[in-house]
């Protein structure tokens, strides 16, 4: 993709190779998905693709697991599903030198990746206008709509009255999971639910969540429901710019 832009282009400004190159992970990550069941035989599954004008396409997928391969205990997600920073690679340790040599250097692939593709914001103080700071209304408030920084949790807990899953979260210092980028302190708060193994083979965001709760569908049906892109124009007799609130005129 960079070796195809001109100076001063962007991704957005090649629309042709970055759809290619979108459908070309999303078939891969698709096979792993339905057909060789990285999380469990999948009997259903449902897809939505989304092209925001501020960002690259991205894709929701919804799959259903046969009943043998449901997640129902908390280990079954701790296998899964990760809500924390990587730990430092200098705290692997292993008795064949050789494999705490590898072991580290894929410890801190993933540790980059993480705090590079999976950190959420910035957001609040640092970035007020950031897109979780509007409410359904398209005014900026001082609440996160993301609920981020999560809370800190010393155990993952499923609970059968709540249908998505609270992940582990350990303080800073008990679990050593923090770090520093762009100097923001970053500690597990901050950082949205993935399977290590998938960052590491694509390297992107992709976020894991465990769910049991027909709201999942509802929430991939409502891109579908949205309608085709429009294009707005104001003008002034002055020529002078006037404020938008695109949020609020679509509604």
């Amino acid at each position: 993709m960079q070796e195809q832009l001109l100076p001063g282009m962007k991704s957005e400004n090649r629309p042709d190779l970055m759809s290619r190159i979108f459908q070309m992970k999303l078939k891969a990550i698709e096979e792993e998905l339905y057909k060789n069941g990285i999380f469990g035989k999948c009997v259903a599954h449902l897809r939505v693709i989304e092209f925001q004008k501020r960002g690259l396409p991205h894709a929701h997928i919804l799959i259903i697991l046969d009943e043998k391969d449901r997640i129902r205990t908390a280990e079954q997600v701790d296998d899964i599903v990760s809500a924390q920073i990587p730990p430092h690679p200098n705290t692997i340790f292993d008795e064949d030198e050789r494999q705490q040599s590898i072991k580290r250097q894929q410890m801190k692939r993933l540790r980059d990746i993480v705090l590079k593709h999976m950190v959420h914001g910035p957001c609040g103080s640092d970035n007020p206008t950031a897109p979780c700071m509007y409410n359904r209304n398209g005014d900026v408030t001082q609440v996160r709509s993301k609920g981020f920084p999560k809370k800190f949790v010393a155990e993952t807990f499923v609970d059968p009255k709540n249908s998505y899953v609270t992940y582990q979260r350990r303080v800073p210092g008990s679990g050593k999971h923090e770090a520093l980028v762009h100097d923001r302190p970053i500690v597990n708060g901050w950082i949205v639910p993935f399977r290590p193994y998938l960052p590491l083979k694509y390297d992107c965001h992709i976020n894991v969540e465990v769910c049991a709760s027909t709201k999942a569908a509802k929430y991939l049906h409502k891109y579908v429901s949205k309608g085709g892109d429009r294009a707005m124009v104001n003008v002034s007799s002055d020529g002078t710019p006037v404020g938008r609130n695109e949020v609020k005129e679509f509604q």
